[in-house]
């Protein structure tokens, strides 16, 4: 993983999770979750990143949240993270 920074020095993928979730975990999306749906999205974000491997990666709780937000306010509907 590199380019991730505290992702490249993480020395578990638990430690990696808990810090994507540090990064997009705030109240809202704490509210509209579960605690099985969080941990989905966060091994689905640790495993795009190892995929996909960028060289900077800025994606932080407000575009989270912003996306959810324009879905929202164009559909009506709650994002709900469920599993495939």
């Amino acid at each position: 993983m590199a380019g991730h920074d505290p992702l490249d020095r993480a020395p578990s993928d638990e430690a990696a999770l808990q810090q994507i979730g540090q990064e997009l975990d705030g109240p809202l999306f704490l509210e509209l979750t579960t605690p099985e749906e969080r941990e989905r999205f966060h091994r689905w974000i640790l495993t795009i990143l190892r995929r996909e491997n960028p060289t900077t990666l800025h994606l932080r709780r407000a575009d989270l949240l912003g996306g959810a937000r324009a879905h929202h306010d164009r559909t009506g509907t709650v994002v709900r993270l469920v599993s495939a």
